[in-house]
C-alpha cells in the first residue's frame, strides 16, 4: 500500500511506474509511501496484489468512524450525469453559434469548441527567466493551451487566436484568461509570451525550454 501526499497526486502515473517494488520470491508488489507520516495530507491510496487469472476475492473497506463518509454515484447515475451535461453543452453552443443542424461542418465545431473549452487550465508557480538574478514570485495563472497532451501550457500568441473564439462562448472565461495575461506583466512591461508555471507543467518540458 502506497499513499501520495494531496501536493503529488499528479505524479501518480511516474510514481507508480518507477517505485513499483518487485520483491524476490514474492507474490506481491509493494509501493514506499510517499506521506508524511505526522500529516493527514493524503488524497490517494494505492494497493496492488498479484493473483493468478480467474481468482475470485472480496475486498472489505473500514472507514474510521470519525470521518465521513463521502457518497459514491453508481455508474449508471455517472453516465447520466455526463450525457446530461453533453446535451447540455451543445444546447449551449447552439443558442451562441449560428450553425445549422443540417451543417456537415457542425459536429466538428462542437468538437473543436468543446476541446478549446476543455483545454483551459489552471496553474501556480514561479517562471525561471534567463539572466535575471531575482526570484519570481508564484503567481496563479489561468490560461486556454494550444493542446492538453504535448503543449500543455500557456502561449500569448495562442491566446489571441483562443479568445477570439472564447469571449462569443463566454465573456466572463474570456476576460478570466486575458486578466491572468496581463496580472503577469513584468516590472518593465515585458509578459512572458510562453508561461510554464508549477511543477506539474515544468517537469514535461525539456529544461532548456524553461528558460
Amino acid at each position: 500500500m502506497a499513499g501520495l501526499n494531496r501536493s503529488d497526486t499528479w505524479r501518480v502515473a511516474n510514481y507508480t511506474h518507477d517505485a513499483l517494488d518487485f520483491r524476490n520470491g514474492s507474490n506481491y508488489l509493494t509501493l514506499n509511501n510517499q506521506t508524511d507520516a505526522n500529516t493527514q495530507d493524503t488524497s490517494m491510496l494505492l494497493l496492488q496484489y498479484k493473483i493468478k487469472k480467474g481468482t475470485k476475492f472480496s475486498l472489505l473497506l473500514e472507514y474510521d468512524s470519525t470521518v465521513p463518509i463521502v457518497y459514491t454515484p453508481s455508474l449508471n447515475k455517472i453516465v447520466s450525469n455526463i450525457q446530461a451535461r453533453q446535451n447540455e453543452f451543445v444546447q449551449d453552443f447552439e443558442s451562441v453559434f449560428n450553425v445549422s443542424k443540417d451543417s456537415e461542418y457542425r459536429d466538428m465545431t462542437v468538437y473543436a469548441l468543446a476541446n478549446l473549452v476543455g483545454g483551459v487550465s489552471s496553474y501556480y508557480g514561479r517562471l525561471y527567466l534567463f539572466q535575471d538574478n531575482e526570484t519570481q514570485p508564484e503567481y496563479p495563472f489561468f490560461t486556454a493551451t494550444p493542446t492538453r497532451n504535448y503543449y500543455e501550457r500557456g502561449f500569448m500568441w495562442d491566446e489571441g487566436f483562443h479568445d477570439l473564439l472564447i469571449c462569443r462562448w463566454s465573456v466572463d472565461l474570456c476576460l478570466a484568461t486575458l486578466s491572468t495575461w496581463f496580472g503577469s506583466q513584468y516590472k518593465t512591461g515585458w509578459i512572458c509570451r510562453e508561461q510554464s508555471r508549477g511543477p506539474e507543467v515544468q517537469s514535461m518540458i525539456t529544461p532548456g525550454f524553461l528558460f
